[in-house]
């Protein structure tokens, strides 16, 4: 019987499948969880969740040796776990259940009772502050401690008036929730204000951008956040609550008849594809929070892609790439420097293929090819590859050299003695 496992490396859920994100606070719970967070930081532990042993697994990066061994509270439920970039607790999170587990094995269970079912999550590792939302729209907060334990929290009610939704939201590097709703408007949450006021801390405004329904706070440039809709690629600066900078999409790419849209959210990555066709499987329009939150765009697969990413000065910087192998894109990852761009790609039913480009010249200075088992993920480091097996076998490739590190046959003592 196969095992399936579900990964993470630090604090993001990401996009997975074809279940759509809008109108949610993050990312859905459904999603998994990927190598890196909105802040571009990598930790040395993986954490896999093993359903066939119920069980959560730390694996060292570094000496691909398993460290860590967490049972699972609620065996019955589909579990999903995520570890703080600070390395020392890990969230283990279902549909109804959510509790944080330090290294040194202590259990914090969450104090919010949920009237609905819980179905998306967003998570600020800077201030250690998660927000919850259900399928109700009533929000939860936490506030954790260093290590895992649950200083504050607060239940709240939607946070806008009925007849209007939220369209996107995130939490930026000053513990904020930034929300688009669908009048328009940007709402501003300050959470440490409501955590202690009881009641929600909010401003709102309005900007010329429309129809927003992505949000990626930039946590390289101060107050900048990019947004996007059907149309074009926004940048707003917080502080000054206004628009800086904008940039409309291609016309072949955005299509005319919105019926025909293609909504995919592809693994680990939250990489977001809104295509009216499939040129020859190359998919028009990308965005990703993956390191540095940025877009991938071609007006048709004949055409070179464009890397857009908000720059130092808050401006949005448009970068041609070199034309992609046969395929199309799965994951990509901005370095935090916008030195250089790390993508993978579906190059046929058999291979998957991760680039790493120099965003100065195009050159191809990472280049790995490997078969196209069980799942994969990528950060700027290496390719991480879970065989999905019974007794257990995940491969990490070395993106810098040809080094392959592989642990496997770890379930078959405990299965063994069960």
């Amino acid at each position: 019987m196969d095992s399936k496992i579900y990964l993470a490396a630090v604090l993001l859920i990401s996009g997975c499948g074809s279940e759509s994100d809008v109108g949610v606070v993050g990312q859905r719970l459904s999603q998994q969880a990927g190598l890196y967070n909105s802040y571009g930081i990598e930790t040395k532990n993986i954490f896999v969740v093993d359903s066939m042993t119920n069980r959560i697994l730390g694996v060292n990066s570094e000496k691909m040796t398993l460290d860590y061994e967490f049972t699972l509270s609620n065996p019955g439920e589909e579990h999903y776990v995520a570890v703080d970039a600070n390395e020392k607790f890990v969230i283990d999170f279902s549909k109804k259940h959510l509790q944080v587990i330090g290294f040194d094995g202590r259990r914090y269970d969450n104090p919010i009772k949920f009237m609905g079912t819980p179905v998306s999550m967003a998570y600020g590792p800077a201030s250690r502050t998660m927000v919850m939302q259900d399928d109700l729209k009533s929000i939860g907060i936490l506030k954790l401690a260093e290590t895992g334990e649950i200083q504050k929290s607060w239940l709240g009610g939607p946070l806008v008036a009925d007849g209007k939704s939220i369209t996107a939201g995130d939490l930026d590097k000053a513990g904020r929730m930034i929300l688009s709703v669908s009048d328009n408007s940007l709402t501003v949450v300050d959470l440490d204000a409501t955590l202690t006021n009881q009641s929600w801390q909010t401003a709102s405004f309005t900007t010329s951008m429309t129809g927003i329904h992505w949000i990626a706070p930039d946590q390289n440039v101060s107050d900048v956040t990019l947004v996007a809709s059907d149309t074009k690629l926004g940048a707003i600066n917080m502080a000054s609550k206004t628009l800086t900078d904008s940039i409309d999409f291609p016309a072949s790419a955005i299509g005319k008849q919105t019926s025909m849209f293609v909504n995919t959210f592809l693994a680990q990555s939250d990489y977001f594809y809104r295509t009216p066709y499939y040129y020859n499987q190359q998919k028009l329009i990308g965005l990703s929070k993956a390191g540095r939150p940025h877009a991938i765009v071609r007006a048709s697969a004949a055409t070179e892609p464009q890397l857009l990413y908000v720059g130092s000065d808050g401006k949005i910087k448009s970068h041609p790439l070199q034309k992609a192998a046969v395929g199309y894109y799965l994951q990509s990852y901005l370095s935090n420097d916008a030195k250089e761009l790390i993508v993978m790609l579906q190059i046929n039913n058999r291979e998957i293929q991760v680039l790493g480009l120099r965003i100065s010249d195009n050159l191809v200075i990472r280049e790995k090819t490997v078969p196209r088992v069980g799942s994969a993920q990528i950060n700027n480091k290496f390719l991480f590859v879970d065989h999905e097996t019974g007794l257990g076998r995940l491969d990490l490739h070395s993106l810098a050299d040809d080094t392959i590190k592989t642990i496997e046959g770890y379930n078959f003592d405990f299965l063994r003695n069960q």
